[in-house]
């Protein structure tokens, strides 16, 4: 069971506290090396995968299959539903991180980095 980090963050898709209940909503967390941030990609035939966890057996879940922005993600046992299944997509690292914003300045006395 491999563990999906993100990249950028160094965090892990968790299910808090290893619950085994279906609805749950998902964490980022960082890594503990635990079952319950373990999960496994099932391919399904049509270039997606179900993601199961290894601790509950349960699959990844977009909550009622909402498209809306911020909506949870969730445990939820098998339906075969389009919002238990996903795609991989390789991301390409910027050349170069985002520059940093600027500094306030006090009185019109620039700030110092």
């Amino acid at each position: 069971f491999p563990t999906r980090r993100s990249s950028d963050l160094g965090k892990v898709l968790d299910v808090p506290s290893g619950n085994r209940a279906p609805g749950v909503q998902l964490d980022q967390w960082q890594s503990n090396h635990a079952s319950n941030q373990n999960w496994i990609a099932i391919p399904v035939g049509d270039k997606s995968c179900k993601i199961i966890s290894q601790s509950s057996g349960l699959l990844l879940d977009v909550y009622q299959g909402s498209m809306a922005n911020g909506t949870a993600v969730i445990q939820y046992t098998d339906n075969d539903g389009a919002n238990q299944h996903w795609i991989f997509k390789q991301v390409e690292k910027s050349a170069s991180p985002p520059p940093e914003p600027p500094l306030p300045s006090v009185a019109g006395i620039p700030a110092r980095r």
